[in-house]
C-alpha cells in the first residue's frame, strides 16, 4: 500500500479520532527553498533557488495537521474509518513531501508555489538528479486534486513520486528520466478543498473562497470556486453550459479568469517551465482526455497531443475487459487547466479520469494506482525516444531569446503562439510522427528562421540550436525578445 511505502503510520494513519471537534487548517510547512518560495509567492511566480536551505527536523505526528482532525458530527462511523484509513495521510501532504526530500536530498527539491484562501501552501516537488543543475532540461508535470473531493487523484501523483525516487537507482528507464528531465509533481492543487472534504464528504470539489449568499444555514458544498473552470483560456466561453456564474453551483467558474490563488500558482509554474508534457489526474470515470476539450476551439492539424494520448491509452489497462478510450471531452467544459497549458505553451497536456470514484478500500485503491502507473512513463518515453524535437533559441551574441517556435507541418488554428522559455531559450515539442519537419523560429520584430530536422526511429529526440536576429529595443532597453538577465 502507498501508506506503507511512505511510512505514513506516524502521520495519522490507523485509529480514527472519534471526538466531535471541528478540523483546523494546518500551518504552512517550511520548504527547502524558503527564501525563493517567499519571493515567488509575493511576485506571483514560482521560483526555486540554486542552493536550497536544509529543512528543519520533521514535525512529530502530534503536531501534524491530521492530529487535529476528528470525525464530524453526522458522518457515519464506518465510512469515516474507511476514508480516514485510506486518505488521512493527505492532510499531511506538505510533511510527506518534506520527509521525502530528507530521504532523497540529491534528487528532490520542494517549492512553494502559492498560498490558498485558508492559508495552506500549494507545494511542488521537483524530481531530478541534482535539481539545482537541471534547470535547462525539458520539464514534465503531474498534478492531482484540482478537485479536493477526488483524493485518489493526489495519491496517483504521490505514487509516481514514490516510484521515481525508490527505483531511480535500479531501473534504467527511471534513471534516464531523472538525468534528462525535470519532473514537477503537484499532488494537491486544492488542499483547502480536501480539508473541506474531510469535514463533509459531500463537499470539497471547490476551493474555500466564501461565495455563499447565506453562510449561516448554507452548506459547504455551496462554497468556493471550481479551480478547473477558472483558467483564463476560453473562460466562460460556453456561458452556462461549460461552467456557471452561480457561485453556489459545483462548477462555479469564479468572479474573473484566473482569480483563484491556486490557479495563479499553477499558471506561474507553467509560465516558468513551459512544460513539454503534463497529466492532470481526476476521478469520476475512466477516460483519457486530449486537448482541446473546450467545444468550438479548432484543433491543431495533425494533433500530436491526441496521437500521444492514444499511445498512452494502449499501455494502460484499467479494466481487463474494456480498452481505455481517448476523448475530446465527456461533457461541455471551459476554463480547464489542460487547455490553458496547451494554448499558452504548446504542452501535450492530458487529463486522466482515473477511476469511477476515490475508492475507500485498500484493494481497489491500490489496484487503481497500479493500473494507472504506466501512463506517465509512456509520456516521458515518447518524448525522450521521439519523434520529438528540442533546442535553444539565442541571438547573435549568445543571449537566450523568447521567440515563437512552431513546426510548420503542424498547423495551429486557435491563434496560438508557443514561445521558447526564459531564461534559457529552451523549447521542446512532441512530433506527430517520424520524418522530416521544418521548425520555424520567429523572434519578436524579426524575420523567421527555418531549420529542417529529421526524426528517425531509434535515434531519440532531435536537438538543434537556432540563432535569430534580434530587433532593437526602445532607448536603453535590451533587444526585443531577449530574456532579461536574471529572469526565472
Amino acid at each position: 500500500m502507498l501508506a506503507l511505502a511512505f511510512g505514513l503510520g506516524a502521520c495519522g494513519r490507523g485509529q480514527a479520532n472519534e471526538k466531535q471537534e471541528p478540523a483546523t487548517p494546518p500551518a504552512p510547512a517550511t520548504t527547502a527553498t524558503a527564501a525563493a518560495a517567499a519571493a515567488g509567492t509575493a511576485s506571483g511566480t514560482a521560483t526555486a533557488s540554486a542552493a536550497p536551505a536544509p529543512l528543519p527536523p520533521p514535525r512529530p505526528a502530534s503536531e501534524r495537521p491530521s492530529a487535529t482532525v476528528t470525525r464530524p458530527p453526522g458522518v457515519n462511523k464506518e465510512q469515516w474509518k474507511r476514508v480516514w484509513d485510506t486518505y488521512s495521510h493527505l492532510l499531511d501532504v506538505d510533511d510527506l513531501l518534506d520527509d521525502l526530500h530528507r530521504r532523497f536530498p540529491d534528487k528532490t527539491e520542494i517549492v512553494t508555489l502559492g498560498m490558498t484562501v485558508e492559508g495552506r501552501s500549494v507545494k511542488a516537488m521537483l524530481i531530478a538528479d541534482h535539481p539545482a543543475e537541471a534547470r535547462g532540461r525539458p520539464s514534465m508535470l503531474l498534478n492531482g486534486a484540482h478537485h479536493g473531493d477526488e483524493p485518489l487523484s493526489a495519491d496517483l501523483v504521490l505514487d509516481a513520486i514514490e516510484t521515481l525516487l525508490t527505483k531511480a537507482d535500479s531501473d534504467p528507464r527511471i534513471r534516464r528520466y531523472l538525468s534528462e528531465l525535470q519532473l514537477w509533481m503537484v499532488p494537491m492543487v486544492n488542499p483547502d478543498g480536501f480539508a473541506t472534504f474531510m469535514k463533509d464528504f459531500g463537499a470539497g470539489r471547490k476551493n474555500a473562497r466564501e461565495t455563499r449568499k447565506l453562510v449561516v444555514g448554507g452548506t459547504l458544498n455551496q462554497r468556493g470556486v471550481d479551480l478547473n473552470r477558472n483558467y483564463p483560456f476560453r473562460w466562460g466561453s460556453l456561458r452556462e453550459e461549460g461552467s456557471t456564474r452561480n457561485p453556489e453551483r459545483r462548477n462555479y467558474r469564479g468572479p474573473s479568469p484566473g482569480s483563484e490563488p491556486e490557479v495563479q500558482a499553477m499558471m506561474a509554474l507553467s509560465e516558468q517551465q513551459h512544460f513539454v508534457g503534463a497529466i492532470s489526474y481526476h476521478i469520476g470515470t475512466v477516460a483519457l482526455l486530449a486537448p482541446y476539450t473546450i467545444d468550438n476551439v479548432p484543433q491543431p492539424s495533425p494533433n500530436e497531443a491526441w496521437i500521444v494520448a492514444v499511445e498512452i491509452a494502449r499501455s494502460v489497462k484499467p479494466d481487463s475487459t474494456r480498452p481505455l478510450y481517448v476523448h475530446k471531452n465527456l461533457y461541455p467544459v471551459d476554463g480547464t487547466d489542460q487547455d490553458y497549458f496547451r494554448a499558452t505553451q504548446g504542452t501535450v497536456a492530458l487529463l486522466f479520469e482515473s477511476a469511477h470514484r476515490s475508492w475507500e478500500t485498500p484493494f481497489l485503491h491500490d489496484k487503481s494506482l497500479e493500473a494507472m502507473r504506466p501512463a506517465w512513463g509512456v509520456l516521458f518515453d515518447r518524448y525522450l525516444d521521439g519523434p520529438s524535437v528540442e533546442g535553444r533559441v539565442k541571438d547573435a551574441e549568445g543571449r537566450p531569446v523568447a521567440a515563437d517556435v512552431r513546426v510548420v507541418e503542424v498547423q495551429t488554428n486557435a491563434g496560438e503562439s508557443w514561445k521558447s522559455r526564459c531564461p534559457d531559450g529552451f523549447f521542446g515539442r512532441y512530433l506527430p510522427a517520424f520524418g522530416r519537419f521544418t521548425v520555424r523560429v520567429t523572434p519578436e520584430g524579426g524575420a523567421p528562421v527555418d531549420r529542417t530536422v529529421e526524426s528517425v526511429a531509434g535515434k531519440g529526440r532531435v536537438a538543434i540550436d537556432v540563432t535569430v536576429p534580434s530587433a532593437p529595443g526602445e532607448g536603453s532597453s535590451p533587444p526585443r525578445g531577449v530574456c532579461p538577465a536574471g529572469s526565472k
